[in-house]
């Protein structure tokens, strides 16, 4: 999942170059000039699909090391027990070898979809 997680943070600093600060006349040499709103928030919301699969990638990281060091649920913060409970409610621990884009792809809808906002 490195090379995965390494590519989208590559495609986030990539969106986050700022967009052309060039005005384009956009009617023959008259005061008219187009703005770059909507290229910003076009890569805005790519930065932030992106952002949500690496939440879901840190998520499964995250509940993969608390079960393979066999930490006391107890013993985490009350959201990192939270946030554990929900990742393997839907995704069990990695104890075969299995493709991971379908957890990945499961994670990133409960991301979008909120359930692990802050209560």
């Amino acid at each position: 999942m490195q090379k995965t997680l390494t590519g989208l943070w590559a495609g986030i600093r990539h969106a986050a170059n700022p967009g052309s600060l060039d005005f384009l006349p956009v009617s023959e040499r008259t005061e008219d000039h187009a703005t770059m709103a909507l290229g910003v928030a076009e890569k805005l919301g790519d930065a932030i699909e992106k952002a949500r699969y690496l939440v879901a990638i840190e998520l499964l990281i995250a509940a993969q090391a608390i079960d393979l060091r066999d930490l006391d649920r107890n013993r985490l913060g009350a959201g990192a027990r939270i946030a554990y409970e929900r990742v393997r409610a839907a995704i069990p621990a990695l104890d075969v070898d299995r493709p991971l884009g379908p957890d990945i792809d499961r994670i990133e809808a409960l991301v979008r979809a909120g359930d692990f906002n802050a209560p």
